[in-house]
């Protein structure tokens, strides 16, 4: 699997997390926090 495939895979799951969330902005943000890292971790 590419990075590209991978940073598509996690944009979607992202974003089906931003639906779930939709109403909790202080969830929104733990998972915004959480996804910066991960693509730190992940993509350098």
């Amino acid at each position: 699997m590419s990075a590209q495939e991978l940073l598509i895979g996690s944009s979607m799951k992202w974003v089906s997390i931003s639906r779930a969330t939709a109403n909790n902005p202080k969830i929104i943000m733990r998972n915004a926090k959480h996804q910066l890292e991960w693509c730190k971790a992940h993509l350098h």
